[in-house]
């Protein structure tokens, strides 16, 4: 019988602080096919030096720097495509894996051949390599099928964390990420599985460590970053999740419903003071380009005047939805600590 091999793939640009516990974290996998390979964008800092020194070490260590700065997708699609392994995880390099994570997925790939991507429960840990808090997700079965995964997908991306485990061959299928939207091509390559008849596998061992950190720089707050994400989510229901509807002509309201939810949570992105009006006009058509209606006008409305009382009942409901959900999350994790009991 063939022996499976893997590949963990870590795209990475100017990462350096956190990037040698994400590829030992790799290198450290108990599955013993594996190799890791490193695909650099361009970084400025040390990310260079680091992965020199992995790959005078390690005979399964891959390293390549490009030669200009591609960007998330980009950069993503060049590495996935890189090695020729049956299996490939792509990991951040400010993430990092549980030494069984490779391991305990595979096995689950290999008793569900009908799976095209995996994932697990995952720790979440800040810049200072602390644990937070845990992301555990409300499901017990470890398989999904590609109809049940393509229908909750529009509820949002179904993970703990993106850090995911795929069969190659599945990616091949899908043309990896090519002129796929940038920040939101973990979700848009979801979609696109289930849509292409494939499920997912899950285990709810906490097998992964997803890194929230502060950013120094507010990169992630920047306009460039957020528009780029609203185009990301308008592209993924445009071009990927109402066509796979339409195909199996299901009932689209619920697009639609979801369509004006996504809108309305991006719209919290302009009572944001880093922002100037000229920015947030920028984000209001691109949050109308989701879904345009009277309630998503009114909470925009809300959010660019915020002593108003609709901008006061908002922020209110908000708040109360936030706390709602957690109370729903601890109860539903200790209902299956006891049924396990």
């Amino acid at each position: 019988m063939k022996k499976l091999t893997v590949a963990i793939c870590i795209p990475t640009y100017n990462q350096a602080e956190y990037l040698k516990r994400s590829i030992q974290s790799a290198l450290d996998q108990t599955f013993p096919e594996i190799s890791v390979y490193v695909c650099d964008d361009r970084s400025t800092d040390n990310t260079k030096l680091i992965c020199e020194k992995f790959n005078a070490e390690y005979s399964n260590f891959y390293y390549q720097q490009n030669d200009e700065n591609l960007g998330i997708a980009k950069n993503v699609n060049k590495l996935l495509r890189w090695p020729k392994t049956d299996f490939i995880v792509r990991l951040d390099s400010d993430d990092l894996l549980h030494p069984n994570y490779v391991k305990t997925l595979l096995s689950l790939f290999e008793k569900y051949p009908e799976a095209g991507v995996g994932h697990v429960n995952v720790q979440q840990i800040d810049e200072h390599h602390h644990f937070t808090r845990k992301r555990l997700l409300a499901r017990q079965k470890e398989f999904y099928s590609a109809e049940k995964s393509l229908r909750e997908s529009i509820y949002g991306y179904k993970v703990a964390a993106n850090i995911c485990m795929f069969r190659r061959n599945v990616l091949e299928e899908l043309n990896f990420t090519s002129g796929r939207p940038e920040y939101t091509e973990d979700y848009d390559l979801w979609v696109r599985i289930a849509d292409a008849n494939w499920g997912n596998v899950f285990s709810s061992k906490i097998l992964a460590y997803y890194r929230v950190w502060v950013d120094k720089n507010n990169y992630r707050i920047s306009l460039q970053r957020k528009e780029a994400e609203l185009i990301g989510y308008q592209r993924l229901f445009d071009e990927c999740v109402e066509p796979a509807y339409k195909r199996r002509n299901w009932s689209e309201n619920i697009i639609k419903t979801q369509r004006e939810k996504f809108a309305l949570e991006h719209a919290f992105a302009l009572k944001s003071s880093y922002f100037t009006k000229s920015e947030k006009d920028i984000i209001t058509q691109r949050v109308l380009n989701i879904y345009d209606s009277k309630k998503v006008r009114s909470r925009i409305s809300s959010y660019l005047n915020p002593g108003s009382l609709g901008a006061k009942y908002y922020s209110f409901k908000r708040k109360l939805i936030v706390k709602i959900k957690d109370l729903i999350k601890g109860s539903q994790f200790f209902l299956r600590k006891s049924k396990a009991a």
